[in-house]
């Protein structure tokens, strides 16, 4: 037997989730039952909401290889478990090898997190207290064993839980460790994948849902990541002088007012008016459901209110948005009111992130058909980068102002779009020497300067007009209907 654990989604009844990611320990194949000290650190970690499910369902994971390192190796080989203070090296250096029961060894990434998550989880078994009454025997042998792990190993000056991968000892291992071992710092900054600036337009314009082609616009040239979009209520689209804004804002705690079922005004948090008004939790707390949404976090304008505004890079967009959202609140999202969410799906539920990940890949791949061009590695999250590349290398933004349109929480997150890549330190280099040449502080003939001066006319890479169907179908602020843009 390689495993003694296995991991189910347990609903619960809880204010902050609706589920759980729960490890079932079988030590006896007759007897599986759920760990009590994992599901006490599970909802430790929920109802802290420093973590997303999708991660404390990775740390639930990375544990139950502890506890298949314990029962099946450690607790197999060990004489008295009172000599197992080193049971938290030995089981990462078992990790980091992958020395026992058929793993692989593990990358640097996977090394980190494992590291992080047990030093974490010893901590807190080390503050479990009075509650180990509570436990079967057997966990409560194990919650022991991992506290004293815990205390020896966190006090040890080389201790594995402090420093990332082990040490080698000779040549060929030594260079093997620069493939996969300690992260070394690195100058300079990331290259990027962006959306290809010339086929934005075009896969808008393959697109034939106008859902899809509001939320592909709001990637492309609103800069947000896809979960933020997925979040928006109806009533954060509004429109703005004949424009469409849009507001984003904390799915969960940030501040609003509604008309309650009683008509009169209420000021509370987006969870509240979730639960007052339709009976149903934010997005990011629905656990493992199929319409939960995750939130990466971002940097915003009005922190007390914990909302920020959605920047778009052309103004041509913001209205050709507008033409859009008229003709979606029309013909599909009006039709539904038991939930306030902006884009839903054929039966008016609240969109799937991975239904939307699977109409950009379909579009992405009609894209390639018709052009025969290739877009390998472009996801969604390539169109926002697409917005990184616009401000940074087409609008010569600042570094600070784009962080704020991207809403960046660090600027190291917004630095990457400044990568110089070799084309573009070429072309600069060229472009300098050429402007040098007509402002005649280097010689050149006349022939000479008159192609420079067509180059510059023509520059090759300027960015190109947006199709003319878009600004065709802009609309008057006459012709705006107010009950289709906002209930």
């Amino acid at each position: 037997m390689q495993s003694i654990h296995t991991i189910v989604h347990l609903g619960i009844s809880a204010l902050d989730c609706e589920t759980m990611p729960t490890l079932i320990l079988f030590p006896d194949a007759n007897f599986p039952h759920a760990s009590f000290v994992v599901a006490r650190y599970v909802r430790y970690l929920q109802r802290e909401g420093h973590a997303s499910y999708r991660t404390i369902t990775r740390d639930v994971r990375y544990i139950g290889l502890l506890f298949d390192y314990y029962f099946l190796v450690a607790k197999k080989n060990g004489n008295n478990t009172d000599d197992w203070e080193s049971l938290i090296e030995d089981f990462m250096l078992a990790f980091d090898t992958g020395s026992v029961l058929g793993w692989s060894p593990a990358n640097t990434q996977d090394y980190t997190y494992c590291k992080s998550t047990i030093k974490h989880f010893g901590s807190f078994v080390n503050k479990g207290g009075n509650k180990k009454a509570l436990l079967p025997n057997e966990e409560r042998e194990l919650e022991d064993s991992i506290s004293k792990s815990y205390l020896y190993s966190s006090h040890l000056k080389h201790s594995l839980l402090f420093h990332v991968k082990r040490k080698t000892s000779n040549a060929r291992e030594q260079h093997l460790e620069r493939k996969r071992g300690r992260k070394r710092d690195i100058s300079g900054s990331q290259m990027v994948k962006y959306f290809p600036p010339e086929y934005v337009p075009l896969l808008i314009e393959e697109t034939k849902s106008v859902r899809d082609k509001i939320f592909l616009l709001m990637l492309a040239y609103g800069g947000r990541r896809q979960c933020e979009v997925n979040q928006l209520f109806v009533n954060d689209i509004e429109p703005t002088n004949g424009r469409l804004g849009v507001q984003l804002a904390h799915p969960s705690t940030s501040s609003m007012s509604w008309i309650n079922k009683a008509g009169k005004k209420t000021t509370g948090t987006r969870a509240g008016f979730l639960q007052t008004m339709y009976g149903l939790k934010p997005r990011i707390d629905l656990g493992s459901k199929p319409t939960n949404v995750g939130w990466k976090g971002m940097k915003f304008d009005d922190v007390q209110n914990q909302k920020s505004y959605m920047w778009f890079i052309r103004e041509e967009v913001e209205k050709y948005l507008l033409v859009l959202h008229m003709q979606y609140m029309r013909e599909t999202r009006s039709a539904y009111t038991h939930h306030p969410y902006y884009f839903v799906d054929q039966n008016g539920e609240p969109l799937k992130l991975k239904s939307m990940q699977k109409q950009i890949n379909a579009a992405c791949k009609r894209l390639e058909k018709k052009y025969g061009i290739c877009l390998d590695g472009l996801k969604g999250h390539s169109l926002r980068h697409h917005y990184g590349f616009y401000c940074a290398d087409v609008l010569k933004l600042d570094l600070l102002m784009i962080r704020k349109y991207m809403g960046h929480k660090q600027l190291s997150s917004t630095a990457i779009y400044t990568h110089i890549s070799p084309e573009k330190a070429r072309l600069t280099l060229q472009n300098a020497q050429d402007r040098a040449k007509l402002e005649k502080r280097i010689e050149i003939s006349v022939e000479e300067r008159l192609e420079i001066q067509n180059r510059f006319t023509n520059e090759i890479g300027a960015i190109k007009e947006l199709p003319l169907s878009w600004k065709a179908s802009w609309l008057g602020g006459d012709e705006l209907d107010p009950m289709l843009i906002s209930r």
